[in-house]
């Protein structure tokens, strides 16, 4: 019987287990970086009442480690992705080795398996992590989808909100539909170093906060559109 991979030691990063497995980070496409395990773990701390964490676009796992890593045991999370990528297996496999019974990844089209999934297993998130298919349409209806699944306090985290970039031009496009028709109520932007990557803090609106929040910086946001043509 062939033995599925795990981990080599507790010191074996998620990196060097797809890298000894044929997929090296380089190979890996997008995935998050440092600064989100940076930000993530300094949201978690702020916001310890977060048990309940949804994703969308697992990749290779990377923000699922993080998450995982900085919320603690007592946390679960959903994570959904179309898995179109071998080495998303090979993540999931680390994943489970690490976090055993907190992570379910539900395969598929994100805008038709997020419904799905919702119909089936009605719950609350605390946080919602967005950073799947990077189409308008795609964006925009993952953030639609999981305003079901939000109560009052729920955290919702956006990523490559960055509008001088390819892949993130049209996530851009996706969250300020969503705010222009209050979906979202806006809290802060934040980006790299180099502006490389950018990614937003939201909550969702209700009846007991329609207006709440902030209005974006979006000429501080847009700075960068007059030099890429």
């Amino acid at each position: 019987m062939r033995h599925l991979p795990k981990p080599l030691s507790e010191n074996e990063t998620l990196e060097d287990f797809l890298a000894r497995l044929g997929h090296p980070a380089e190979s890996l496409g997008g995935h998050s970086q440092a600064i989100h395990a940076h930000f993530f773990a300094q949201t978690l701390k702020e916001n310890p009442w977060i048990k309940n964490i949804a994703e969308v676009g697992f990749n290779a796992g990377h923000s699922a480690e993080m998450l995982l890593r900085a919320a603690g045991v007592d946390t679960q999370m959903v994570s959904f992705d179309i898995m179109q990528h071998a080495y998303s297996h090979l993540g999931k496999l680390y994943i489970d080795a690490r976090f055993a019974r907190q992570h379910t990844l539900i395969a598929g089209n994100s805008n038709e398996s997020v419904p799905t999934y919702l119909a089936h297993h009605p719950r609350q998130f605390d946080l919602i992590f967005i950073d799947g298919g990077h189409g308008v349409k795609t964006a925009y209806h993952d953030i639609l989808h999981f305003k079901q699944a939000a109560h009052d306090k729920t955290i919702v985290i956006i990523d490559n909100v960055a509008p001088h970039k390819p892949i993130g031009h049209k996530v851009y496009k996706a969250w300020r539909q969503a705010l222009d028709e209050e979906h979202l109520i806006h809290l802060s932007h934040h980006e790299t170093e180099d502006y490389a990557d950018g990614w937003v803090l939201a909550q969702y609106t209700s009846h007991s906060k329609p207006s709440a929040g902030t209005t974006p910086d979006y000429a501080h946001i847009e700075r960068k559109l007059a030099f890429t043509g």
